[in-house]
Parts: C-alpha cells; structure tokens; sequence
C-alpha cells in the first residue's frame, strides 16, 4: 500500500504539474522565458546525489523527515517531464486553440478543455515513465524514512538479507509480485498510447 501510494501520487502530480508547466513555457510569454528554461534544463547536468544532503535538511527543517508529505513532496514533478511536455506542446496546432478563443475560452478552459484532451500520447509515456520510476525508487525511501510500517516494496526486500544469510528463493518470488504490477500499468497505457495516436492520425 506504501509503495501504490506513493507511486500514484508521483505520476498524478508529475501529470499535473509538469503539464502545465510545458504549456506555460510553450505558449505563454512571461519575463525571461527562455532563461528559466534554460536554467532548468542545466539542473539536469547536476547528479541527484548532490542534492540528496540539501533536500535532506530542508525537510529535517520542516519536519517532514519519516512522513508521506516528505516522501513524495520533493519528488512531485521533474525536469525531464517538463521538458517532454514543453516539446509536444510546441508542436500543438495552435489552430485549435485560436478558435477556442474566438468562441470565448480562456487560457485555463482551452487548455483543459482542447489542450489536454488532445495531450495524452505524451501523458501516458509520462505516466509511464513516473510510475515505474516510482515503483522501483529505492535511494530517497531509504534516506527519509525510518519507521519500517512506512516502508516501500523496494526497502521491503532487504529483509530477507541478514548479515550471514539471504533467503534467494523468498526474495525472487516476492521481485516476480513486485514486477507484475509493472507489466500491467505498462501494458495498459501502452495500448492506450497507441489508440490515441491512431485516432489523432485518422482526424488529421
């Protein structure tokens, strides 16, 4: 249950926030656009294990430390889906939302209303690539967390190690449970990807 949780509140948030900010930066124009994009694009060359420390004591600061908000908070959007965002909504017909503002719409109801109906090809590889990213996420969960009832199903597996023995054959089984879950989410928003891209090509 730990590890859907925080599974499914990454890839909602990652869907959420990065979308929106790929939008931002592909059709709004606000001071120094391309220069905060730029910069966040730069935080990619950074390794996350530099980071680790200074998230570390920002949330020991706030005492979020060996809590769901300090699990997930931090990790609620990404660079990458930003960037994945930004690139297919610059390749968006802007027709489409130049007749939704002739018909009145505003930026918020063309964006949910004819923008995201029309995004989600790259909404479901993001989803994809959050929830596996999630699920197999064993670094952060191990550093904010230490009361084991809040453990995830990565940290899980350690404990069937002890210091003198590794019981192999209870650790695979409990890898092929944790896989299974996977394969379906992947399966799923495969399928969907490819019917949602069969039927924008068909409209066009």
């Amino acid at each position: 249950m730990n590890t859907i949780i925080y599974a499914g509140l990454l890839t909602v948030g990652n869907i959420i926030l990065n979308s929106l900010g790929g939008y931002a930066f592909a059709r709004l124009n606000f001071p120094l656009k391309n220069f905060w994009f730029t910069m966040f694009l730069a935080t990619m060359m950074v390794p996350g294990q530099v980071t680790l420390i200074p998230q570390y004591n920002l949330l020991v600061k706030y005492g979020l430390v060996n809590t769901y908000t300090g699990l997930f908070l931090p990790k609620l959007t990404n660079v990458f889906g930003l960037f994945l965002m930004r690139q297919f909504f610059l390749n968006f017909p802007k027709e489409l939302e130049d007749a939704a503002r002739i018909d009145g719409s505003g930026i918020l109801r063309t964006y949910f209303k004819i923008v995201l109906p029309n995004a989600l090809p790259a909404l479901s590889a993001l989803a994809i690539y959050t929830f596996l990213g999630a699920w197999n996420d064993f670094q952060w969960p191990l550093i904010i967390m230490s009361n084991k009832e809040m453990y995830t199903l990565t940290l899980g597996l350690n404990f069937f190690k002890t210091s003198y023995y590794t019981y192999w054959q209870y650790m695979m089984a409990a890898s092929i449970f944790m896989t299974i879950p996977m394969l379906i989410i992947f399966l799923a928003f495969q399928r969907y990807f490819i019917e949602t891209g069969k039927a924008v090509a068909v409209k066009g």
